[in-house]
């Protein structure tokens, strides 16, 4: 179907050209707009964000790999342009979305994104583009997190890495639903971050006899399902302070390493090891329940969804906001803007 607008030929991005290479492997050039096909619409990007599972792609360790060179990006916001054909893209023709990339393609860090039109999902009006942006990777990930919490019944959850965009979203809404949460993090800094927003508990791994302090928690708020960002050694400390027979999902490895846990603990104390991934998540929820949380999660962006921004950059300084944001990750996250002037 024909554009909305006049598209050009060529459009600048951010590729990936040696991997694993990190941020250092990235380069700002120029790239031919991509073709549609059937069930695809191509979005002009407004803003896209650089999350932790981007930087595990560009260092070669997260869940997929993708031919080079290559655009990266998980997800971002939009305006749909042109369709692919069929009566999805159509409907989407002129709306405004936030979208999650195609995992065998190229990414949202671009002017132009092509992405399948199962994962877009419009903007209701109040919702800003900056907002859009992140309303997807994070957000639903919380979403689905706290619906797999509830199915499962459980009464408490534990979480690593609270101190992230996830792990904060995650203390506003188990807070709204009345959901007992313990959050696990690195410093006292990050601890009063978190009891500044209401956790009523936190842990920090740094202090002695933190692990103590968890079991007792953990026992206390009947706490026997854990959400780790983190992997690494803390994914067993953490099974080891659970009450028995609980669950443990891993769905980061902000530690770069594998997770390590006593097998003990799975023998003898039934404690249970799971992933998560939000794209098997869009996968099997069915479009309906993507709906439905995607409106869930703008009707609350600014409550339990928000998002800290640190930065808005265009692709003259994006680089060196990507190095700046790998130091600190949880100081806000930067955005690309492609239309940005500093």
């Amino acid at each position: 179907m024909p554009p909305i607008e006049p598209v050009p030929s060529t459009m600048r991005a951010v590729v990936l050209h040696d991997g694993p290479g990190g941020v250092s492997a990235l380069r700002v050039e120029d790239r031919p707009v991509p073709v549609l096909e059937p069930g695809e619409a191509l979005i002009k990007v407004s803003a896209a964000p650089v999350n932790p599972s981007d930087l595990m792609f560009l260092k070669g360790m997260y869940g997929i790999t993708k031919p080079l060179p290559v655009v990266p990006g998980f997800e971002g916001s939009g305006r749909v342009v042109a369709g692919g054909g069929g009566f999805a893209a159509q409907a989407l023709m002129g709306l405004r979305v936030a979208f999650s990339a195609s995992v065998d393609g190229d990414g949202s860090w671009a002017e132009y994104a092509r992405v399948p039109v199962q994962q877009c999902i419009p903007l209701l009006p109040w919702v800003t583009d900056d907002e859009g942006a992140t309303a997807i990777v994070n957000p639903l990930t919380a979403h689905a997190l706290v619906q797999l919490a509830r199915k499962q019944g459980h009464e408490g959850i534990v979480q690593t890495a609270g101190a992230s965009a996830l792990g904060r979203m995650l203390v506003r809404l188990c807070k709204r639903e009345g959901i007992a949460l313990v959050s696990v993090v690195r410093r006292e800094s990050q601890a009063q971050l978190l009891r500044d927003l209401g956790a009523i508990h936190v842990v920090n791994s740094s202090a002695s006899g933190w692990r103590d302090t968890l079991r007792a928690l953990a026992r206390e708020v009947k706490a026997t399902v854990a959400f780790d960002a983190v992997a690494g050694a803390l994914t067993g400390e953490v099974a080891a302070c659970m009450p028995r027979g609980s669950t443990i999902v891993v769905y980061g490895a902000l530690s770069e390493t594998p997770c390590s846990i006593d097998p003990r603990e799975l023998v003898f104390r039934g404690q249970h090891l799971q992933g998560f991934w939000l794209a098997d998540w869009f996968r099997t929820a069915g479009l309906p329940a993507v709906l439905e949380g995607g409106v869930a999660v703008q009707r609350r962006i600014r409550q339990e969804f928000a998002t800290s921004i640190r930065d808005k950059v265009g692709f003259d300084h994006i680089l060196e906001s990507m190095a700046a944001y790998e130091r600190s990750m949880s100081d806000g996250k930067i955005l690309l803007c492609p239309s940005f002037r500093a």
